[in-house]
This record gives C-alpha cells, structure tokens and sequence, in this order.
C-alpha cells in the first residue's frame, strides 16, 4: 500500500505514472501508478495510491538481465518478449477490462542474472502504462520516484542512465506545510538530514556513498501530501551529475 510522491510525467501533460521496481533476490516487483489532472487537479503528479486510476495494459522493458518467470497479479498471463528482456500484462486482446493500481507482477530472473545492473529501461517506447491509450514516458531515460507508504516511510526507486553512473546521490524536498513540524528522521547510518527554508534533503556528507534503491531512508510524522512538485529544490541528484 505504497504511496508514490512525485512520480516522473507520461507522455502528456494531464497524463501522469509511474512504475517501479522493488528487488528481492533475483526477483523485481513491478508497480505501477498513473493519474490525470481530471482527478488529482492541476498537479497530477502527487499520486496518492488509493485514488489512482486503474490500467489496462502494463508493459516493462529492462536493461540488462534474462527473464526466467513473471507472476502477475489479477489473474493476468504475463507475455514475455524480446530477448526475455521485456514483458507484459493486461489487456492485450482489446476486451477494455482495467485492474487496479499497485503491484502488477512480479518477475523472477536467471540465477546468472547480476541484479544490481537491472534496471526499468524508460528510454524504451516498450515501457508504458495503457489507460485508455498507451503514453511512454518523457523524463526518460533517467527516472527517480519518491515513495511514502502508510507509515510514512521514505523509499527512492531511480533508473540510472547505465547501471555504473549517476546513481542518486542526495534528495531534496519541498513542502509547502511547515518542515520542523514533519519530523524527518533518517534511518540509514551516517545519513545526515539538512533542513533550510521549505524544504528538506537527504544524503551522505562523504561525498562517495550513494543512497539505495527501495530501502526505507527516512521517515516522517505525517503524510507528505503537500510536496511542491514545481520547486527547484524537488530534485533526486545523481553522482556523478546527470540530467
């Protein structure tokens, strides 16, 4: 029950998703989240999961990695392509039915697969979330989603542009409500937390350690439900700095 917070734009612009990959073992959860401005207002890109629309289709491209199995959710017959390094799920015969936001599948790689180089290939058009239309994603290829579950934990999911550079780094974010009465406390040793005028951010003073792909970071009192998505100073910033 996971609440993704800000997800990256689709393809327009009252049309928002995202979808992330959760790793255990050499398996990926995959999870997707869409909205449009029609039911979230003008900033759609703060999904909150229990208001988000329901998809026809999901389909993921990865980088690096053979797929051995896919489980999917809602009764769902993943197809599995290219290479066994892209699948999908959903409406594939046009019959319009449409399954819930949230977990879609889970999908289960080759013992030999390295899974720190697997990655959501976002720069594929094959990675898509098909509502009524099927959008690719703009932001691409480098992704980050900033998750909060129900216990207010923070998670960050990034798609690097190689799996070698420009692993993120530090997160910063801007609320619009009042930082001191949040009470962010980070969770990952020697993680230190900076706070200045509307915003807080998180990261290492080292300058070399990077921040881990779905592992709660941080927590906080209260649901951060008033993100401002269009500051500057939202931003997931890579190392070595990357667009």
């Amino acid at each position: 029950s996971a609440s993704p917070s800000p997800p990256p734009p689709s393809a327009s612009t009252d049309t928002y998703g995202t979808i992330f990959g959760r790793k255990i073992g050499q398996t990926m959860q995959i999870f997707a989240y869409s909205s449009d401005t029609a039911t979230i207002g003008t900033s759609g890109v703060l999904i909150d999961a229990d208001t988000a629309l329901s998809w026809q289709t999901v389909e993921v491209a990865f980088a690096n990695g053979v797929i051995e199995s896919v489980a999917a959710e809602n009764g769902l017959t993943a197809t599995i392509k290219t290479n066994n390094k892209e699948v999908g799920v959903g409406d594939m015969a046009g019959s319009g039915d449409t399954h819930p936001a949230g977990l879609v599948m889970t999908v289960t790689f080759t013992s030999g697969t390295d899974m720190d180089s697997v990655y959501i290939d976002f720069s594929s058009s094959t990675t898509v979330i098909c509502i009524v239309t099927c959008v690719p994603f703009t932001s691409t290829p480098r992704v980050a989603t900033v998750v909060q579950d129900k216990s207010n934990n923070l998670y960050l999911f990034a798609s690097p542009n190689t799996p070698t550079d420009g692993k993120a780094s530090t997160i910063e974010i801007a609320v619009t409500g009042a930082v001191d009465e949040s009470d962010i406390t980070p969770l990952l040793t020697d993680m230190t937390l900076q706070v200045g005028s509307g915003f807080f951010g998180l990261g290492f003073p080292n300058g070399t350690s990077n921040l881990p792909d779905g592992e709660a970071i941080a927590v906080t009192s209260r649901p951060l439900l008033d993100i401002d998505v269009d500051s500057v100073t939202t931003a997931v910033v890579a190392s070595p700095a990357a667009p």
